[in-house]
């Protein structure tokens, strides 16, 4: 039964908060009750916009701020509180501040990313994803209602977490891997400091005058990224000042459909996509917010990429810096994701059709829902988990040391040229070597049961598989074949393999 939380604000006026939860609600009544002693005090003041950004503060308080619009909200300095009041989806980005609370009702749908500071997160209900990460310490309550919820705990956060009821996933770790400490994918303020621009499939332009309304691809029919629009590409339109097409002034100033297009050139940049947008990065920082997005298709520049993807598809070609893609809990479409040749990239699939690529050095990839989705690793060293899926997932290992994680579902294991480890899953497992992909060393471990091992050689010749049974070694309780391009390949806990093992 949902519980409600009253705040009262300035004169007759109060803001009523639903939770669906009994944890969260109690958390939210400690929150909602320390913020009305200080609005009783004086010493923090309640703020409304209908613009989406707070006001400036009264010199000697802190702010509270009502949220609700549709736009990402950042809170400037001296803002401690953001109350979500937005019905459906809402966006709060946080650049680090200590001690920061969000709080949002059972209607709310909310997304929190923090790139750093500490706080608490009160979430009554919905679809919520939460991350928090940071390269200090910074200690974090993250709370959410019955809905279906995604929370990432990232570097040297700590946090404890209330899961509701519902589906959730709770991923932990370091976003990457370095021997001087953990690098934070989403360090530096600078990402979240940036102008707010509304991009739908009307309205959206490039930012400079003159732009050209080019689509460069699609991810409907052509989401590898090679397809394009349709009728819709090679649109020209002249752009007013703010990015904005004209048809008024040029009849043929939209690109056929309505595809918005955009250059964030070297600005820092936000981005709420509603539309079919087309989003050009250069050497600013880019936040979008595509969680109520029809399809984005977007080029990385050299700057960060955070990409908060919803049920619509998306096409993400990484440029030099590092992307971290956070898909959608619920359904989504088509995603087709490479991750910058930075490295650091962390990608995570929102639960539908998907194909996610490493692009530099210690990349995080994750499989994510129901659908068969593949994982492929760059030339680095490379995480590739499917622990978040059920579907049957194709997970690809490149040329470095690459961790590759089965999930529940029936996964295939695609060997590379470098040292491998593979976790297996619950279900069958099938693993694939490719000559002249392969001929490296791969360690399979978690398997117990051999029934549930299938090898398939490609391109080895006639007699591979009788070669690789004939060079069978046991060392320590655990049998390694080896292939004639120089792979080898140990099943730990396995003693022998037989002529089944392989299809």
């Amino acid at each position: 039964m949902a519980s409600a939380v009253t705040i009262q604000g300035a004169g007759t006026r109060t803001i009523d908060l639903n939770f669906d939860n009994a944890s969260t609600f109690a958390i939210a009544q400690q929150v909602a009750a320390q913020l009305q002693a200080a609005l009783s005090a004086g010493t923090t003041v309640l703020e409304y916009s209908n613009e989406g950004s707070p006001p400036a503060l009264p010199a000697g308080v802190s702010g509270a701020f009502v949220q609700t619009t549709g736009k990402p909200v950042i809170l400037p300095a001296g803002y401690t509180t953001d109350i979500v009041m937005k019905s459906g989806r809402a966006t709060v980005l946080d650049t680090g501040t200590a001690t920061e609370t969000v709080l949002s009702g059972a209607s709310t749908s909310l997304n929190f990313v923090a790139s750093g500071g500490s706080g608490t997160v009160a979430a009554g209900g919905g679809n919520n994803r939460l991350m928090v990460s940071g390269t200090t310490p910074g200690n974090w309550t993250l709370a959410t209602g019955n809905g279906n919820d995604m929370i990432t705990v990232l570097g040297k956060a700590n946090a404890t977490i209330a899961a509701g009821g519902g589906h959730n996933t709770i991923v932990l770790g370091s976003s990457g891997g370095h021997s001087g400490g953990v690098r934070d994918n989403l360090s530096g303020g600078a990402m979240f400091a940036a102008p707010i621009v509304t991009a739908d499939s009307t309205t959206a332009g490039h930012r400079e005058r003159d732009g050209r309304g080019h689509r460069n691809g699609s991810d409907g029919n052509g989401w590898d990224g090679n397809g394009s629009d349709g009728s819709g590409s090679n649109g020209q339109g002249n752009g007013d000042s703010n990015g904005r097409h004209s048809s008024r002034d040029n009849p043929h100033g939209s690109d056929g459909d309505g595809h918005g297009n955009r250059n964030t050139q070297s600005g820092n940049v936000s981005i709420v996509s509603t539309g079919q947008d087309t989003i050009l990065g250069g050497g600013g920082n880019v936040t979008i917010d595509a969680s109520g997005a029809v399809s984005d298709y977007v080029q990385a520049g050299s700057g960060h990429l955070l990409f908060v993807g919803g049920s619509g598809g998306a096409t993400i070609l990484g440029g030099s810096g590092s992307d971290t893609f956070f898909g959608s809990s619920g359904p989504a479409g088509r995603q087709y994701i490479t991750g910058g040749t930075g490295g650091d990239n962390l990608l995570q699939a929102g639960d539908g059709m998907a194909t996610l690529r490493g692009g530099g050095n210690n990349d995080q990839l994750y499989a994510f829902g129901a659908h068969n989705q593949l994982l492929i690793a760059a030339s680095g060293n490379e995480t590739l988990s499917a622990t978040l899926s059920s579907g049957n997932d194709s997970l690809r290992a490149g040329s470095g040391k690459d961790l590759l994680i089965g999930g529940s579902g029936n996964d295939t294991f695609v060997g590379g040229s470098g040292r491998d480890t593979v976790i297996a899953g619950t279900g069958t497992s099938t693993f694939d070597f490719i000559k002249h992909h392969a001929g490296g060393t791969e360690l399979v471990q978690g398997l117990t049961n051999i029934a549930s091992i299938d090898i398939h050689l490609t391109g080895y010749g006639d007699k591979a598989i009788q070669q690789a049974l004939k060079s069978q070694t046991v060392n320590d309780g655990s049998v390694t074949i080896g292939l004639s391009d120089g792979t080898r390949i140990t099943f730990q806990d396995i003693t022998s393999l037989s002529r089944s093992n392989f299809s």
